[in-house]
């Protein structure tokens, strides 16, 4: 399956259209939701299991979506791609995004609900405002307040110690003094 035609940004409520030669970045610890460009119509006896491209780990990025399609399921597959790695990663329309394994069932299942949004290729809305009002914290960012806090520390133990070479000669003293 391929990177179709929209994606949005974490934290960003307004979808952005992709055509042919597109790219868009995802920054580290970041996300993006796109929608397939192809569309299913599964069949009531099958089932798809879901494997992401081995190139998207070697970038660092996850796909973090559900890892099977139901029986009746007749719509675009929407991915949620996150970038675990510490460097933007650069992804393209039309690029490949998994690879998808079909099941037949020894009989027919009842069907399973298809979102009406996803039908059209479109983001449900809900999908978008929960992206719009997510804010991602990368492994970066992470790493660099564990090095202030690191740091802090560090600092906090010199004035302890500081501290008492300045108390020490008076602890010394006998007292009435």
């Amino acid at each position: 399956f391929r990177i179709g035609k929209r994606v949005v940004f974490n934290g960003e409520n307004k979808p952005k259209d992709l055509s042919d030669g597109d790219t868009f970045d995802i920054k580290p610890g970041s996300y993006v939701g796109v929608v397939s460009a192809e569309k299913l119509a599964m069949p009531l006896n099958i089932r798809a299991v879901i494997w992401t491209k081995r190139k998207f780990s070697y970038e660092g990025l996850s796909l973090l979506t559900g890892h099977h399609v139901d029986p009746g399921y007749e719509v675009h597959l929407l991915f949620t791609i996150l970038n675990a790695s510490n460097k933007k990663v650069t992804l393209a329309f039309d690029e490949k995004i998994c690879n998808i394994v079909f099941f037949q069932l020894e009989s027919k299942s009842g069907g399973s609900f298809s979102d009406p949004h996803l039908v059209d290729g479109r983001f449900p809305p809900e999908f978008v405002k929960k992206i719009a009002a997510s804010e991602a914290s990368g492994f970066a960012a992470i790493q660099e307040e564990v090095k202030k806090i690191a740091d802090l520390q560090s600092r906090l133990a010199q004035l302890g110690s500081e501290q008492k070479e300045i108390f020490q000669p008076q602890r010394a003293m006998p007292l009435g003094r």
